[in-house]
């Protein structure tokens, strides 16, 4: 979804994912960011956003970090 963007309608079911990553380290540093070296500017903070289509990885992640509104019962 991107905003101002009108929301196209789907026959199915539509689901979107993405890893935001976002932190803060020494200003005009270099990291290790899991394996990837990534350079933090001169304001010290960062953020990173990846789109994450892939199912299985999406299940891995569910399973091992259930969100509570997955696991919160709902009145009926």
């Amino acid at each position: 979804m991107i905003y101002g963007r009108a929301i196209q309608r789907h026959a199915g079911l539509l689901i979107e994912a993405e890893l935001r990553i976002h932190g803060s380290g020494e200003p005009n540093s270099e990291i290790d960011l899991f394996g990837q070296r990534y350079f933090i500017g001169a304001g010290g903070r960062f953020q990173l956003l990846i789109q994450v289509d892939d199912p299985a990885l999406l299940t891995q992640a569910l399973l091992q970090h259930p969100p509570p509104e997955l696991t919160r019962l709902r009145p009926e």
